[in-house]
């Protein structure tokens, strides 16, 4: 019997790697039944109260609610050894990608101020959205890629490449059941599938956080990992809690 794979993303802006909301990216998953999703929101609820519907990363990361963030996340904690987290950071991403077009070392390039506006064009032209020769009329372009260069294939989207990393992880046949995301579409789907371990993935399911607790423990797991792995990133490290979260992080 496949096993019931739970997950939710935190920061994810689709292709767009470079220039969105958010730095880094997170995808969290759990093997937890309806009824172990039921009780540990609840448990949530009761250890760090919120009038909101539905229960948010933001909500356990409040100061007052600290000792709650740490007993979800400690060695005793709930999720321990069940839950893994999928961290990328979208700048790095996206070097990935145009290291493996241009077979270059780019490492003397990345703490160049106008990295990041090469990078951002890089993407946007990658993911279809400008022409090709608003790339090639930066000098970047010219020293690291030739002219005929395809974009086509690449997968920028790293949502595709975090579920793949789960089901694989797994070892066994999992059926997903993810929060409902837009862009989980057949195609992407089947990305999916070309990346896991032949039969492993045998059925994705959607559920609502609304009507679902699991989504929303899941949700709180991504997001909270996310918020603090781009705080340090920022220049606004919590090292008790980079400590805290780093067992459950993968990527």
């Amino acid at each position: 019997m496949a096993t019931e794979l739970v997950c939710d993303e935190s920061g994810a802006e689709g292709e767009k790697l470079i220039g969105g909301t958010t730095r880094m990216f997170t995808h969290a998953s759990v093997r937890l039944s309806p009824a172990e999703g039921t009780y540990w929101l609840g448990e949530l609820r009761r250890r760090a109260p919120t009038m909101a519907d539905e229960y948010k990363a933001n909500h356990i990361l409040r100061d007052r609610h600290r000792r709650a963030l740490i007993w979800l996340f400690g060695p005793d904690g709930p999720m321990s050894g069940k839950a893994h987290v999928y961290l990328a950071d979208k700048y790095r991403l996206a070097t990935e990608h145009l290291a493996e077009l241009s077979g270059r070392d780019l490492s003397p390039y990345r703490d160049r101020p106008d990295w990041p506006a090469f990078l951002g064009l890089f993407n946007e032209v990658a993911r279809g959205k400008l022409d090709r020769s608003e790339l090639f009329g930066h000098p970047y372009a010219r020293e690291l890629l030739a002219e005929d260069t395809e974009f086509t294939g690449l997968l920028l989207d790293p949502l595709i490449g975090a579920i793949a990393h789960a089901v694989n992880r797994e070892g066994d046949e999992v059926h997903l059941v993810h929060d409902v995301q837009r862009s989980l579409t057949p195609q992407c789907l089947d990305d999916i599938r070309g990346l896991v371990h032949s039969g492993q993935l045998t059925g994705v399911s959607f559920a609502d956080s609304a009507t679902d607790a699991r989504i929303q423990v899941v949700d709180v797991i991504a997001g909270t990992v996310r918020r603090i792995a781009e705080n340090a990133v920022l220049g606004r490290p919590d090292p008790e809690l980079l400590d805290l979260v780093r067992p459950y992080i993968e990527g």
